[in-house]
């Protein structure tokens, strides 16, 4: 931090009793000792022109003479920070908003207005003898989800159907259609079948 000048003064009562108390902005004063110069006590400040804190030694200091603004302020360094609550403290963050609970959490779960999100569940398997793959989901819906189903590696003569949709379950069926030429179609219920079903929330 650049400052205009410096001052070192022995103790606190020196520089209380101090009669200047119109330093430049950003003045450094060096503090060599609380009670007695190097008693153990040796800190930096800075002259804060506009700051009107309240006395608080060893965070702020109010000289006997100063008027209602101007005070030193403990240096702690060029990088203010976060936590700090110093009135008039240079090392306080000013302004600083208050954040909702995810913004240092990172949780979902601290979000208010959460989006509805709809349930899902994917199911696979195989067909039965009689070419169906019943599925039972975890947890009834309130209302009959939606249903997608879908065959993994078919022949290109097969064909799946959603037969049946519950708030309970859902009934898929897989057929294989065979050609005969000057002949209708069969159709025969197809055993083993791998099958994968998606589920979505209405």
């Amino acid at each position: 931090m650049t400052s205009t000048f410096q001052i070192q003064v022995e103790t606190l009562a020196e520089i209380m009793a101090h009669p200047n108390v119109t330093w430049s902005d950003l003045a450094k004063l060096e503090l060599l000792g609380h009670t007695v110069r190097a008693d153990g006590f040796n800190a930096v400040y800075i002259w804060d022109l506009s700051s009107s804190a309240a006395h608080n030694f060893p965070l702020v200091i109010k000289q006997t003479l100063a008027g209602a603004t101007g005070r030193w302020i403990l240096y702690v360094g060029d990088n203010p920070d976060w936590n700090s609550s110093i009135a008039g403290s240079r090392a306080t963050i000013l302004n600083k908003p208050t954040f909702a609970g995810v913004a240092t959490s990172g949780s979902y779960n601290d979000l208010s207005n959460k989006p509805a999100i709809k349930r899902h569940e994917s199911f696979s398997g195989t067909t039965n003898a009689s070419g169906n793959y019943v599925v039972t989901f975890a947890v009834a819906f309130s209302t009959a989800p939606d249903v997608q189903a879908q065959l993994i590696n078919p022949a290109d003569n097969d064909f799946i159907r959603v037969m049946s949709i519950s708030t309970t379950g859902c009934t898929i069926n897989v057929r294989r259609r065979t050609d005969i030429v000057g002949l209708l179609p069969t159709f025969a219920n197809l055993s083993g079948a791998s099958v994968t079903v998606l589920i979505t929330e209405r």
